[in-house]
C-alpha cells in the first residue's frame, strides 16, 4: 500500500496516468466450502504467479484481502490497462485445474479504473475499482469491468 500510494503520487507529479486491477476469483466461497482452504490459497498462489507473468516489471501486485488481488499499473491508460486485464482473464479461464480427479476451470472477475487526480489516494481508486469488480460479477463474472461498463442487465430492467 505504501508503494502505490508512492507511485500514485509520483504519476500526478509527471502528469503520468495511472491504472488500477482489482481481480477475485469467481464464486470462490463456495470453491474452497467444497475443495477446502488449502484449496483456495493455492488456486491464489498459481493465478498470483500467471498475474506476476504477464505484468510489467515495475507494476506493483499484492493480495488485499484473503481473496483479492490487487495491481497497480503506472503509466497505462486505461485502454492499454484493460488489453493487459483481459490477457490475464483469458489466461486463467484456459488453464483447466485438477483436484481429486476432477477437472475444472476456474475464472476470475477483474475490476479496472484510471486512478485519476479526482482520487485522492489509494485507497479512493481501489474502491472505484472495486465496484467495478462488483459490477463484473453482477453481470456473470468471468469479465472485465470498468467504470465505462454497461450496468447488468437485471439493474437496467430493475430500476424502470
Amino acid at each position: 500500500m505504501h508503494s502505490g500510494q508512492g507511485e500514485l503520487a509520483r504519476a500526478r507529479l509527471r502528469g503520468n496516468p495511472v491504472s488500477m486491477m482489482v481481480i477475485q476469483i469467481d464464486g470462490f466461497d463456495p470453491l474452497t466450502a467444497s475443495h477446502g482452504r488449502a484449496f483456495g490459497d493455492q488456486q491464489l498462489k498459481r493465478i498470483a504467479a500467471m498475474i506476476q507473468r504477464d505484468i510489467r516489471n515495475f507494476d506493483l501486485a499484492g493480495r488485499l484481502s484473503a481473496s483479492v488481488i490487487g495491481v497497480l499499473m503506472p503509466e497505462l491508460e486505461l485502454a492499454e490497462s484493460a488489453a493487459a486485464a483481459e490477457r490475464i482473464r483469458a489466461a486463467v479461464e484456459a488453464d483447466r485445474v485438477t483436484h481429486n480427479t476432477v477437472s475444472m476451470r476456474i475464472t476470475i472477475s477483474i475490476g479496472l479504473c484510471a486512478a485519476d487526480p479526482e482520487h485522492a489516494d489509494l485507497e479512493s481508486a481501489m474502491a472505484v475499482a472495486a465496484a467495478c469488480l462488483h459490477r463484473a460479477h453482477q453481470a456473470g463474472g468471468n469479465q472485465v469491468a470498468t467504470p465505462a461498463s454497461p450496468p447488468p442487465k437485471g439493474f437496467v430492467e430493475g430500476t424502470v
